[in-house]
């Protein structure tokens, strides 16, 4: 193995790190701020005389009348999106993703090698492993071990690398490929940033005023319900 590789490896390793934990915080952030656009828009609604439940309801009937002649999965797929944009909706104009693919052979290779690192990690991490640990210490590794199920299963593969440095297990050596992947990993990670940051709950975190809070429910307002 070359030493730019691993150099690559290291810094792709540092990037998808750092892009995940920044997903996590705009995430919070969205959700921190969604009973508060909630609220405001309710009070703005009431003060100008806006009934923001008839809205709902006529949009409600409107949507069911479209549906009518859909078949069941288009149905269910517009439902998950309605859903979707009713906790916290994207703005118009906001840019389309695209979908990104990892390449199957990249993702199966991925899945394949990291399995076996979580068959390692297992090792260190089940509670039927853990002997001579205090209460406390099962509990944390109870903890790890099901963080790093989780990760195995939702491809969050990063998280196992971290968890291998913590025990001394050691790392595979498909250091290309790992890039590689990290690399299309990292592009996913962007579009589902960019995503939330376009949305209203988010946008109104960042209002400085409250003009500026108006203008975005006013939006909202012509967007969903058309008025």
């Amino acid at each position: 193995m070359r030493a730019r590789d691993l150099v690559k490896w290291k810094r792709a390793l540092n990037e998808i790190k750092f892009k995940h934990e920044e997903l996590q915080l705009v995430k919070e952030i969205c959700d921190d701020h969604g009973v508060d656009f909630q609220m405001f828009m309710e009070r703005y609604c009431a003060d100008n005389g806006i009934d923001l439940k008839s809205l709902n309801q006529k949009k409600a009937i409107k949507d069911a009348k479209q549906g009518a002649a859909e078949s069941p999965k288009q149905i269910q797929e517009k439902k998950e999106e309605s859903l979707s944009q009713l906790i916290n909706p994207p703005i118009q104009g906001a840019p389309i993703v695209e979908r990104i693919d990892v390449e199957v052979k990249d993702e199966n290779e991925m899945h394949k090698t990291f399995k076996d690192l979580f068959k390692k990690l297992a090792l260190n991490l089940h509670p039927d492993r853990a002997n001579g640990l205090t209460a406390e210490e099962r509990e944390v590794r109870l903890s790890m071990f099901k963080d790093a199920k989780e990760a195995l299963d939702q491809g969050d593969y990063f998280l196992l690398l971290e968890m291998s440095e913590r025990f001394n297990i050691r790392i595979p050596k498909n250091f290309k490929q790992q890039t590689r992947w990290m690399k299309a990993r990292i592009k996913q990670l962007d579009q589902e940033i960019n995503t939330q940051k376009h949305t209203y709950n988010y946008i109104f975190s960042e209002c400085e005023n409250e003009y500026e809070k108006v203008k975005l429910v006013k939006n909202f307002l012509r967007q969903i319900f058309q008025i």
